[in-house]
C-alpha cells in the first residue's frame, strides 16, 4: 500500500472536499514543486484511495491547433466528470490536470503565446469566479487539481487568491524519507524506515522518482543476468531465474545512486538530479 505524508494529503482532500461542499471556497488547488517529488502520483493515489471519482488527465491533451479547441477539450473533460456524478451520486468527483505549466495556458519564450493561451486562460478564470459563466451544460461545482512545476509562466491573475489555493509541496526529511520508504519497501525487504531515512538524507539532492530509477536499474541487471544464464531462449526459466534472485538489497540501490552520482563527486546522469 503507497504511504503519502499526512501534510500532503490532508491538503488534497481538505481541498477536494471543502471545494465540492461550499462555493465560497476556491475551485482550484494548485500543487506545485520541484519535478519528480510525486505531486501528481500521490494527489491520485490519496483521492483514488478515498473514494472519489478521478478523472486524471495531462495538459498537453489540451493543445489544439484551431481556435478554442483547447477550452473544447477542458469543458469535455468537465462535462464527463458532472456526467460521472449523476451516475454514481455516492462519489464526488475531482478532476486532476498534470503539468499544468506545459498547457497552452503556460507561456515560454520557447514557445508562441496563441490564441489558445488567452482562451484557456481566460476560460478557467470564469470557472474560478463561477462556473456559470462558463456556459457549459452543467453549473455543478468540481473540484480541480492542478499541478506543475514552475508556475512562473501562468498568467497572474488566474493564481489570484480566492481563484486558487497554492500548495507549495516541498517535503521535509521525514517525508522524503516515508516517500522513499513507499517506493522502495516492496523490492527491498530489507530496508525499514531508519534506512530509508538515511538514504533520503544521502541523496537529498535527488528527486523521489531518483530512488524508484535506481531500483528499475537495479531490477534491470537482474533480469539481464536471468536472461544470461538461461541462454535467452527458454522465457519460464528466465522467469524462474529472475523470481529466485530478483530481491533487491539496499547496498546495490547505494551503489546504483552513487554510479548515477558520477565519480569523486562530480555530476553524473543529470536526468536523475532535480533542477
Amino acid at each position: 500500500m503507497t504511504a503519502i505524508p499526512e501534510r500532503f494529503k490532508r491538503r488534497v482532500l481538505t481541498h477536494a472536499v471543502s471545494a465540492s461542499c461550499s462555493s465560497n471556497y476556491p475551485l482550484i488547488l494548485l500543487i506545485q514543486g520541484h519535478p519528480g517529488d510525486g505531486k501528481s502520483f500521490q494527489a491520485y493515489e490519496t483521492l483514488r484511495s478515498s473514494n472519489f471519482a478521478v478523472m486524471r488527465f495531462s495538459s498537453t491533451e489540451l493543445s489544439g491547433t484551431y481556435e478554442s479547441e483547447s477550452v473544447s477539450r477542458f469543458k469535455d473533460y468537465y462535462s464527463r466528470a458532472a456526467e460521472s456524478a449523476e451516475t454514481f451520486p455516492e462519489a464526488l468527483p475531482v478532476l486532476l490536470l498534470e503539468d499544468f505549466d506545459l498547457s497552452p495556458a503556460g507561456r515560454r519564450e520557447s514557445s508562441f503565446y496563441t490564441v489558445n493561451s488567452q482562451l484557456l486562460s481566460g476560460f478557467l478564470m470564469n470557472l474560478a469566479d463561477d462556473v456559470a459563466l462558463c456556459r457549459m451544460d452543467t453549473t455543478r461545482r468540481i473540484p480541480l487539481i492542478i499541478t506543475g512545476n514552475d508556475m512562473s509562466v501562468v498568467h497572474g491573475p488566474l493564481l489570484r487568491p480566492g481563484r486558487v489555493d497554492v500548495f507549495t509541496w516541498r517535503p521535509t526529511e521525514q517525508e522524503r524519507a516515508i516517500m522513499v520508504h513507499s517506493a522502495l519497501a516492496s523490492a527491498v525487504p530489507s530496508l525499514d524506515f531508519k534506512q530509508a531515512m538515511k538514504l533520503a538524507r544521502a541523496f537529498s539532492d535527488l528527486p523521489i522518482s531518483a530512488f524508484s530509477a535506481a531500483l528499475n536499474f537495479c531490477i534491470g541487471r537482474r533480469a539481464m543476468a536471468a536472461a544470461e544464464a538461461a541462454g535467452f531462449i527458454n522465457p519460464v526459466a528466465i522467469r524462474e531465474e529472475f523470481n529466485s534472485t530478483s530481491t533487491i538489497t539496499v547496498d546495490e540501490l547505494v551503489a546504483v545512486l552513487r554510479e548515477r552520482d558520477g565519480p569523486d563527486g562530480r555530476p553524473g546522469d543529470y536526468r536523475w538530479r532535480r533542477r
